[in-house]
Formats: structure tokens, C-alpha cells, sequence
């Protein structure tokens, strides 16, 4: 994965949106700009995934040393 600071040059707002935009490799300062992430559309890149989401582990909001470790892990 690459960072960087990107100025986007053209906004597509077709069927399929699109942003363009060139790389811009003398500001290296993330902090003030907004991120964007997306995923390619190049058919040699593009790879399926599957999402697990999982709970909390801890179900408690402070453990206490008399916590019986199978009582608050999910």
C-alpha cells in the first residue's frame, strides 16, 4: 500500500464514480488533509475477502482481580 498526498484534478460522477488526480510528492503532511480510501478496478488486483466482525472480547468495563476470566471473555 502506498500513502501520499494526492491533488484530484477531475471529479466523474457517472454510473461508475471516479476520482483523478495526480500524486503530489513533496507534501508529506498527512495531517490536515482528508483520506479517502478505495479499491481498484483492475480485474488482476481486485482479490475477494471476507469480513469477520467480532465483539468486544472483554464483556466487562474493568476486570477485577476476583473476575473468573471465563465469566467476562466473549
Amino acid at each position: 500500500m502506498g500513502w501520499g498526498n494526492v491533488t484530484i484534478t477531475r471529479k466523474d460522477d457517472g454510473e461508475n464514480p471516479a476520482l483523478f488526480g495526480t500524486i503530489d510528492e513533496a507534501d508529506q503532511d498527512f495531517k490536515k488533509t482528508v483520506k479517502v480510501t478505495w479499491i481498484s478496478a483492475d480485474p488482476e488486483h481486485i482479490k475477494e475477502v471476507n469480513l469477520v466482525e467480532y465483539d468486544h472480547l472483554i464483556s466487562k468495563e474493568k476486570i477485577e482481580e476476583t473476575d473468573n476470566v471465563e465469566d467476562i471473555v466473549n
